[in-house]
């Protein structure tokens, strides 16, 4: 059996909301380690800086 877990979003009006699934948030050291695990669309997570910002280096 093959279990596949991902990532819940959804639209809202300026962008799009992620939800972190219970296993990515218990194993997450911080906010930061969690974004990084996610891996949302469009965003790079600086883990060394300790920054986020857009793929195409806008701030978030």
């Amino acid at each position: 059996m093959v279990v596949v877990e991902a990532s819940k979003q959804c639209a809202i009006n300026n962008g799009i909301a992620y939800v972190p699934a219970k296993k990515v948030k218990q194993h997450s050291m911080n906010v930061m380690d969690m974004l990084s695990k996610m891996m949302p669309a469009g965003l790079r997570v600086d883990m060394i800086n300790n920054k986020v910002e857009t793929t195409d280096k806008g701030e978030v």
